[in-house]
């Protein structure tokens, strides 16, 4: 660290033991033993400081120094298994409003990314800010073929001023992982790597700009929803330029139908994480808007989660699960995703989350709320220690904003049961679409491949014998009769693979009321216990005469 670099933290840690001090957090001071750096006269003071965490002065702390702090609370309010909930509720209270910076400042940071005057790139260009917060601020212009748009600029000197703040976090996170063993279980020096990971991200608009793209490409034959359009050509890791939205604030909307706009508002995330498996991650009310044509527009995509690989099929089961009230399976998924200590009884912890979800399952389906169960699940991994995948948290945290928003736009809206048909249909869906046969089949050849292998691999042992290369007690002609009662053997397991896959198959679509029935039963599950019972007949009277074929050998 250069001498510059140096003198700029340590001005920046005066500042935040100040606050400390103001706040009467005296004992973060000294657990972090940096009361020598505290001025003598105001030492004195430090004693009278009870030790307390008040969620709503660290927020005021972290909202007077500004810069990365606001960010850092505002990704603590994203993780209620780091933090008690308490905070990240108190953290969810972040007013990231700013005073606006210089138009002459935003002219020329405009200049210097798109390397060209102003006037030559917008015919009109708003000099006062329609928002302006930690990061940057957006002004309202047009192109110069007249097309109305939002101008997203980043704050000049932004970066080496979260780069100061992220210095003194890494810092105090080494310092609490040496000095408090809480703070070792949970990695905080990870956390506030991950942390730079999300400001990183959010300082380039390239990145921003990319999701929004996705999410067009995604919803633009969509009918009720609306997304902007982005000008990539002239966007810069600084400058984001996309169509502006026409409209009002959902919150600020006059006479509008709330329930079919609660409806398609939930759809359409539920579209997010089961289709295209990557989300918003913030869709809270100033996040959206009614459109003019009454569509609903979502702005600000600098947070995007994404659901792949098994997280997907996790988050798939635990929704199952919720929805079914089956406890034993929301425990054992949620062990999946997170990590209980080994000291941690499994017993004990899969009752103890039976026993906090058991109220939301004992009541009438319209009386159920996601939300409020997912807020026990994330209580019950911050008590047992738990890191839960950070897209797992997104999710939750998306699915409670979007039902507590539809639920105060339209009082009788139930997530449950908007949510439960999506998820059946999605299943169908995959079913009649092959993909969970395609997925079946594509083990079954895993299997039959190592299958396959087996003789060649004893062949390759047999040549290393004869070369000596391997000593062994069993007799080369033993070995001939296990390499051909394997091959003998290994049509016959494959063949009793796919039966049994047949059967499963069959089994699931008996759940699906479609189609043609013969006595009763859907008519592809009828085939299939018909084409099992075939199957397994000729499997028993194959395995029996080979049995005979190698005993008269």
């Amino acid at each position: 660290m250069s001498f510059h670099e140096k003198i700029r933290d340590m001005k920046r840690l005066e500042q935040i033991l100040a606050l400390l001090i103001k706040y009467e957090l005296g004992h973060w001071i000294k657990s972090l033993d940096l009361t020598q750096l505290v001025p003598f006269h105001k030492r004195l003071g430090l004693s009278k400081h009870k030790e307390n965490n008040d969620p709503a002065k660290l927020r005021k702390v972290l909202e007077e120094l500004g810069g990365a702090f606001i960010k850092l609370g505002q990704f603590l309010s994203l993780r209620p298994d780091l933090v008690s909930r308490e905070i990240a509720e108190e953290f969810k209270k972040f007013q990231d409003n700013l005073d606006p910076f210089d138009y002459l400042k935003v002219q020329e940071i405009i200049e210097a990314e798109l390397n060209k005057p102003i006037d030559k790139v917008f015919s009109r260009f708003n000099a006062k800010p329609i928002a302006a917060a930690s990061i940057g601020q957006v002004h309202e212009a047009k192109l110069i073929d007249g097309q109305k748009v939002a101008v997203k600029i980043q704050r000049p000197e932004i970066n080496e001023l979260i780069k100061a703040d992220i210095d003194i976090m890494k810092y105090f996170a080494n310092y609490l992982e040496k000095h408090n063993e809480k703070a070792k279980r949970f990695n905080i020096s990870l956390m506030i790597e991950e942390f730079e990971k999300y400001t990183e991200k959010e300082l380039n608009y390239m990145d921003e700009a990319r999701n929004i793209g996705m999410f067009y490409d995604f919803f633009k034959h969509e009918k009720g929803i609306k997304i902007p359009y982005v000008y990539f050509d002239l966007c810069t890791s600084k400058v984001l330029i996309m169509e502006f939205i026409e409209g009002k604030k959902i919150t600020e909307a006059g006479n509008i139908n709330k329930a079919g706009i609660s409806t398609t508002f939930t759809n359409f995330f539920l579209k997010q994480f089961f289709i295209f498996k990557n989300f918003h991650a913030d869709p809270h009310p100033g996040n959206i808007f009614l459109t003019t044509g009454g569509r609903i527009a979502l702005l600000d995509y600098g947070i995007v989660g994404r659901l792949s690989g098994s997280l997907n099929d996790k988050v798939r089961l635990l929704f199952s699960a919720m929805v079914n009230g089956d406890t034993e399976k929301v425990a054992n998924v949620f062990i999946q995703m997170g990590v209980l200590s080994e000291e941690i009884n499994v017993e004990s912890f899969k009752l103890d989350l039976a026993d906090a979800l058991w109220p939301f399952y004992n009541v009438e389906l319209k009386r159920i709320k996601v939300g409020d169960s997912l807020k026990v699940l994330l209580d019950i991994a911050f008590k047992y220690n738990m890191i839960l995948p950070r897209d797992f948290i997104l999710l939750s945290k998306a699915i409670i904003t979007l039902e507590g928003f539809c639920v105060e736009l339209y009082p009788e809206f139930n997530f449950v049961k908007t949510v439960e048909p999506f998820v059946k249909s999605i299943e169908r869906q995959e079913i009649l679409g092959g993909k969970s046969l395609n997925k079946m089949y594509g083990q079954i050849s895993t299997i039959k491949d190592n299958l396959i292998k087996i003789p060649e691999q004893i062949n390759s042992l047999l040549n290393r014998i004869n070369k000596g290369k391997l000593r062994v007690e069993v007799g080369k002609s033993e070995i001939d009769e296990v390499v051909e009662e394997l091959e003998l053997g290994t049509n016959r397991r494959i063949l009793g693979i796919i039966t049994a896959a047949i059967f499963l198959g069959s089994i699931i679509v008996l759940q699906i009321d479609i189609g043609y029935r013969i006595w009763g039963i859907p008519a592809l599950s009828f085939i299939g216990f018909l084409v099992t019972v075939i199957l397994c007949i000729y499997l028993y009277r194959k395995a029996k005469s080979d049995r005979l074929m190698l005993m008269k050998k």
